[in-house]
């Protein structure tokens, strides 16, 4: 997003380097925006032509942009705001010849403060910036309805945070990195969940499944799957320990599915959050074990 040359990805593949450009354009609201580059006030505007073919229109300090002013450059990307001693400084809006635009508060050719970033294909990021990337607190959408609100810590969703997709399912709970991973909760659309500890997008830890109408199972969960003991609860009636995927009485289906595909953004603008509804619940297609719950624990989740 700087000036120099603009970074908004976290993958090579996903770099986009916006050129020359960066401003906080904090406009005065007693100094309206010119409705195009001829309306600046003459006694203060100095055009300003650059080897690479941008153009400055507006404030200036001698040939130091300085004060309101708009920069455009060969390819239709422009930049309107504020500038202090010839860098995007304040309040401005940046629009990328492709369609992407930011408009917020810059520091230095950065974006720092708080600030909207709109994809062209829609997505889009409110929230607070440091030094070209997200930092503090945010919230990103998606034109599917998919909704993240919650931290971020050096341009990557972590912390504590939400999301919601349009099918209904949600995940509550820390981030890391991007990934889910502390504490957390997963809803189903269906109403199915997972309670507990994830590492890496996936159950790790102390965990508990609840089915909706309120029976549990809890067990300890590595890398997606269940490992070592775990009881079953029938609203509150404990029926048994499993161990190796036995129990000693009833019946009842319990997870053995790895979860093994979790998408999560490394932009705030790329392929939507569509997780879980994606992967084989953890409730489907496993092995029947005894639990003298006589559930009916094979939903369609798909």
């Amino acid at each position: 997003m700087s000036l120099g040359g603009w970074l908004l990805c976290l993958t090579a593949a996903d770099c986009k380097v916006w050129e020359d450009v960066a401003a906080d354009h904090q406009y005065d609201s007693s100094k309206p925006w010119p409705a195009n580059e001829d309306s600046f006030d003459a006694k203060s505007v100095r055009t300003i032509h650059y080897p690479d073919g941008s153009t400055y229109k507006g404030e200036s300090l001698g040939q130091v942009k300085h004060g309101h002013g708009l920069q455009t450059w060969s390819d239709a990307s422009r930049y309107e705001g504020q500038w202090q001693d010839g860098k995007a400084h304040g309040h401005g809006r940046f629009e990328h010849a492709a369609g992407d635009v930011y408009e917020g508060t810059w520091a230095q050719d950065k974006a720092h403060g708080r600030g909207t970033y709109i994809n062209s294909d829609g997505s889009r990021y409110f929230g607070q910036w440091q030094d070209d990337q997200q930092e503090g607190e945010g919230e990103e959408t998606w034109p599917d309805g998919t909704k993240y609100t919650g931290g971020y810590s050096k341009g990557l969703k972590s912390g504590t945070g939400s999301y919601s997709w349009p099918d209904g399912s949600s995940y509550t709970g820390e981030l890391q990195g991007n990934d889910f991973h502390g504490r957390g909760t997963y809803i189903w659309e269906d109403g199915h969940a997972y309670i507990g500890q994830w590492q890496k997008n996936r159950m790790h830890g102390k965990g508990t499944l609840v089915w909706p109408d309120g029976r549990k199972y809890g067990e300890r969960w590595e890398d997606g799957q269940e490992y070592g003991q775990g009881a079953c609860d029938n609203h509150g009636r404990e029926v048994g320990d499993s161990d190796d995927f036995k129990q000693t009485t009833g019946r009842c289906f319990f997870p053995r599915t790895k979860i093994n595909r979790l998408l999560h953004s490394r932009r705030p603008h790329t392929v939507v959050f569509d997780a879980f509804r994606r992967l084989a619940s953890p409730f489907v297609g496993v092995s029947p074990a005894v639990c003298g719950l006589g559930c009916d624990l094979n939903p369609s989740l798909a």
